[in-house]
């Protein structure tokens, strides 16, 4: 506990404390205080362990063991090889669709839908430019 006079008008544990009083608060808080100049510590008592505990609780920690990248079999490796090139194939395809394309988001939506509709894709007015977009980059 700490004895500190106040600086300012506050309240502390449900009390008003007005300038120039003088009260006893924990370590913690006459230290947040002094710092922030709401209080001039007078002195400090002796440290409250309860409130210093609460605080300062320590945290246990776990060891994670780290996986080593050897033990992952070669069949692993391959499928997720070949997820990632699937992926990336298909982005190119995407793209290559794009260039291939006569409409852009240059286009107004009207224009997307016609040129949806006359290619037979499926579309309709509560699509949105992007969605009418894809579908038909998908399609080529």
């Amino acid at each position: 506990m700490a004895t500190v006079k106040m600086l300012v008008p506050t309240r502390y544990e449900g009390n008003s404390v007005k300038r120039g009083d003088t009260i006893e608060v924990s370590n913690l808080i006459a230290d947040r205080w002094r710092k922030r100049k709401i209080a001039n510590v007078i002195k400090f008592t002796e440290v409250d362990p309860k409130v210093e505990d609460e605080v300062y609780t320590k945290v246990p920690t776990i060891e994670v063991p780290k996986q080593n990248i050897e033990s992952i079999d070669n069949k692993e490796k391959d499928i997720v090889i070949k997820e990632s090139l699937e992926t990336s194939n298909q982005k190119e395809e995407v793209i290559e669709n794009k260039r291939k394309c006569d409409v852009s988001m240059d286009n107004n939506k009207s224009t997307l839908i016609a040129y949806a509709t006359e290619k037979g894709i499926e579309v309709n007015d509560r699509m949105k430019k992007e969605e009418i977009l894809d579908k038909i980059y998908k399609s080529i």
